[in-house]
């Protein structure tokens, strides 16, 4: 009785084991959507230093900041582990175009970062996500004692760059998309060269999306496929 039992449940799993394979085919066959994003932002700096306070050339508060960004997205399709254990997250590379129009001290600078976006609930036609980028900038005004007194933000011309926020996406069609977020950015050089008192926005963003390919069917992750 005992081998008959262990012999059933061997049966059992290579059965379960062959139609797992078969959910996992199905999953992986559709092909990865590639889209792109263009995207402003009219930032708010926040006041974490005397500098952006008052303590600048103008004599004024500098509250407003800049960007436009222009993003490649590749929504994963599931086959890899990850894709499924992260709900099919979207995962690409991007460029932001950053500019300070109350000074000139500050510079304007450019980033270039990787960017990870996972969903938080879906519906038919629109999604709430989170989203992270992590990059570098380039393009700092840093302090120099002579030239730019005031400014002990950046200690040199190169910075880390990140951003995280959330963001609901809206489709205006098969391809065409609309998106607004709201997220919180931040640039220092991690404490490469001093001064490194960093710089923090307040991000909130309008983009419009296009798709290569038609929007396709996500699949719900299938967590007995996700080897821990």
């Amino acid at each position: 009785m005992f081998k008959n039992s262990i012999f059933t449940f061997l049966v059992s799993l290579v059965l379960s084991a062959g139609l797992l394979g078969q959910e996992a085919d199905s999953v992986i066959k559709s092909s990865p959507v590639i889209s792109f994003r263009l995207s402003y932002s009219s930032m708010w700096v926040v006041p974490t230093h005397d500098f952006v306070r008052s303590e600048n050339s103008t004599g004024e508060a500098i509250t407003q900041g800049r960007n436009i960004s222009a993003e490649v997205l590749i929504q994963s399709n599931g086959n890899k582990d990850w894709h499924q254990l992260y709900n099919f997250p979207k995962y690409g590379f991007g460029m932001q175009s950053l500019w300070f129009p109350q000074t000139d001290e500050i510079g304007s600078p450019v980033a270039v970062y990787a960017m990870l976006e996972g969903p938080i609930k879906r519906w038919e036609k629109s999604a709430l996500s989170y989203a992270f980028h992590f990059g570098f900038s380039m393009g700092w005004k840093p302090y120099d004692a002579v030239d730019n007194p005031y400014n002990y933000l950046m200690g040199g011309p190169l910075a880390l760059y990140a951003h995280l926020g959330v963001l609901y996406h809206r489709d205006l069609g098969k391809r065409w998309g609309a998106e607004a977020s709201l997220g919180f950015s931040h640039a220092s050089n991690g404490n490469l060269k001093q001064p490194n008192f960093g710089i923090n926005f307040l991000d909130p963003r309008l983009a419009l999306t296009y798709n290569l390919q038609d929007d396709q069917p996500i699949a719900k992750p299938r967590l007995s496929l996700i080897h821990i």
